[in-house]
């Protein structure tokens, strides 16, 4: 199951986090079955780990990825050619990610 959490309000985020994860099943091993990633930082290679780690006695894992879309929010000035290479890189790395998340399961 895919949830993506986004918006200006902290507070309403971290509720909705709360009740995903309540929902999730055995809160005693959420912990173990929880990853956080920096989406700034993460690569396919690794959220592609993480999501394919099987649960530790549980039925499913948590996989939150935070900062995932300010990787591909426009920065600040730059050459053109950076420009053309961060956008050809960015629809790379949009086309990929999509590719992964629809075959991931319900």
């Amino acid at each position: 199951m895919l949830y993506i959490l986004w918006g200006q309000d902290d507070y309403s985020l971290g509720e909705s986090l709360e009740e995903i994860k309540r929902g999730i099943g055995n809160q005693a091993l959420l912990a173990a079955n929880t990853t956080t990633l920096d989406g700034q930082q993460m690569t396919l290679d690794q959220l592609r780990t993480v999501c394919e780690t099987l649960p530790f006695l549980a039925e499913r894992r948590l996989v939150i990825v935070k900062g995932l879309l300010e990787r591909f929010e426009p920065r600040g000035k730059s050459s053109r050619r950076k420009k053309i290479t961060r956008v050809t890189n960015h629809q790379n790395e949009y086309k990929s990610l999509g590719a992964y998340i629809s075959q991931l399961p319900d």
